[in-house]
């Protein structure tokens, strides 16, 4: 693939919903830039629009229209599969928001950074990063981002400064595989991070301009109760059906220490045979967290053998850890014994999801296929 030194292979990407009439001025400003595409989705605005999307078409823009509000994840997925048409034309898809948030000159920085992580190899997903300490930022964003980027840091051990953002430069192949995410309205671009962070894809951050056309936002459609409840439901499902496999195998532990001390061994049972017992019961148990894990919580499909090597590892570590940790813990609050395991098995816990999460699996949970 030969890439230009210009913007115009590169596809700007807009999902618009009612959009004010000025989205023309925009796709003029993006095509004076030097942008080869534009194209602008529909999502469902109504026949009152109708002439804002024509005189966009008679601009030049490619026009796509949802007959109904499907949502912004699916807007976008819609972009991105008409660019796979136009891949002899295009190296470089960009997303911005219709609502003059983003400027032309930063979307114009973004495609070209994205086209150099191109030009070394790489495949990069590019997000123009806005600056939150400024007056003008609306209380909501300011701290509903603190709080994701700290989440998003706490499980992927990667800051990233906003991520909230709309604008994003990625390579082709990159657009065109993010289309396989899971969600359809705003979760999808939180998603998207957490997918390209959970397949160790890199990500690149360029400054950009804060732009709010007031305190409260209110061009955007953005809901914050709505939207955030979506975005975050994700991680909180994951961590849900961790939690249910762990629960599930301690359950099927006991199961089979029980069978085997009074079906197997009887009551005449040897304390080495209580011994076999406990090991037998928490190599099955063990194994059976590591399937359920793999296919089921992290959706892994690589192969088995590196996992299965790492997850014992890990096992061994926390049950070190475990040992050691009860033991001081113990020694502290002078005698509480079942307290200091209690408390120090919920913290190892918390680190096995997290070290599972970023080192044992290959985490694909969040793609559709």
């Amino acid at each position: 693939m030969e890439l230009m030194p210009d913007l115009y292979r590169v596809a700007v990407v807009v999902p618009s919903l009612h959009p004010e009439p000025d989205l023309v001025q925009f796709a003029d400003r993006l095509f004076a830039r030097g942008f080869g595409h534009v194209v602008i989705v529909d999502d469902g605005s109504g026949p009152e629009y109708r002439p804002t999307f024509e005189a966009l078409a008679r601009r030049g823009c490619a026009v796509l229209r949802h007959e109904s509000n499907k949502g912004k994840g699916r807007a976008l997925k819609t972009a991105f599969a008409h660019c796979e048409e136009l891949s002899d034309e295009v190296d470089v898809v960009v997303t911005a928001d219709s609502d003059g948030q983003h400027e032309v000159q930063d979307i114009a920085r973004v495609a070209e950074r994205t086209y150099e992580t191109v030009a070394l190899g790489r495949s990069v997903a590019v997000l123009g990063v806005r600056a939150f300490d400024a007056a003008d930022v609306p209380r909501n964003s300011r701290v509903g981002n603190k709080i994701t980027s700290s989440v998003v840091n706490l499980l992927f051990g990667r800051y990233l400064s906003d991520t909230q953002t709309g604008l994003r430069g990625f390579p082709l192949n990159l657009a065109i595989r993010s289309s396989h995410v899971q969600g359809e309205r705003f979760d999808y671009e939180m998603n998207v991070l957490l997918w390209l962070l959970s397949t160790r894809t890199g990500v690149d951050e360029v400054p950009i301009r804060t732009i709010y056309h007031d305190i409260n936002n209110s061009v955007s459609h953005f809901r914050p109760m709505v939207d955030s409840a979506r975005i975050y439901s994700v991680i909180l499902r994951q961590a849900a059906r961790f939690t249910a496999a762990s629960v599930l195998s301690a359950v099927l532990d006991l199961a089979v220490y029980i069978i085997l001390l009074d079906v197997v061994f009887g009551e005449d049972r040897l304390p080495e045979q209580v011994a076999a017992a406990v090991i037998v019961a928490r190599i099955v148990s063990s194994l059976f967290n590591y399937v359920v894990n793999k296919w089921l919580v992290f959706h892994d499909d690589s192969r088995p053998a590196p996992s299965l090597a790492r997850y014992y590892l890990l096992a061994g570590v926390v049950l070190i850890c475990s040992a050691l940790g009860t033991t001081a813990l113990s020694s502290v609050t002078r005698g509480h014994d079942v307290w200091a395991k209690v408390i120090v098995d919920l913290a190892l816990f918390v680190v096995s999801y997290l070290v599972q999460k970023r080192w044992v699996f290959r985490d694909r949970s969040l793609e559709t296929e």
